[in-house]
């Protein structure tokens, strides 16, 4: 893993990178599956080795996708957040938010969403984003039902509430994080 780790910094172009990335890991990963040691708990430490693997290659693979051109996009879209802080949830016609503070209700998805940047690999990350959309979720449903009742958020409730939580969030290097999401995640982790 090491000699790995050491092999790949003179890659510079992002598709490369992630190919020789997901191979090694693809490799490793059966190759741990078939070692008696492990054939039991082989699914589990997959994401502990992806993390560690990613720890180690991040800052390279950072300086890969965090190009002037990626820097300008991001400048661009953190000042297109920074307009549109004046969206409510009642523009977004979320109505189970409009009677409440919508930043406190969805104050646990903006810090999963704020805390995106930190997370080294792409599982990781997906779980991240996962996260959120879970407690957007419970906190739509939470919302929708003060009153009693056992509503559930539809789609039409959890996307405007997904777009107040970017906006309230401000996430730091959003885009870069979803490119590398895109890029380095194995096909079986972006399905569905």
């Amino acid at each position: 893993v090491r000699r790995f780790v050491h092999q790949y910094g003179n890659v510079q172009e992002t598709s490369e990178l992630s190919r020789q990335i997901l191979s090694y890991l693809s490799s490793i990963s059966k190759s741990i599956a078939a070692h008696k040691l492990w054939k039991e708990d082989a699914a589990d430490f997959r994401p502990s080795l992806e993390s560690w693997l990613y720890g180690h290659v991040r800052p390279h693979i950072d300086k890969v996708l965090w190009t002037k051109e990626a820097q300008t996009s991001d400048r661009e879209w953190q000042n297109r957040l920074g307009s549109l802080q004046f969206v409510t949830a009642q523009h977004l016609d979320v109505s189970c938010l409009v009677d409440c503070d919508a930043a406190d209700v969805l104050r646990e998805p903006i810090s999963f969403l704020r805390s995106l940047s930190k997370y080294h690999s792409p599982y990781d990350m997906l779980q991240c984003i996962l996260r959120m959309y879970h407690d957007i979720n419970a906190a739509l449903k939470q919302a929708m039902n003060r009153n009693g009742g056992d509503k559930l958020p539809s789609a039409d409730d959890v996307l405007p509430a997904i777009i107040l939580t970017i906006l309230k969030a401000q996430p730091d290097r959003l885009l870069k994080s979803l490119s590398f999401v895109e890029e380095f995640s194995p096909a079986e982790y972006v399905r569905g």
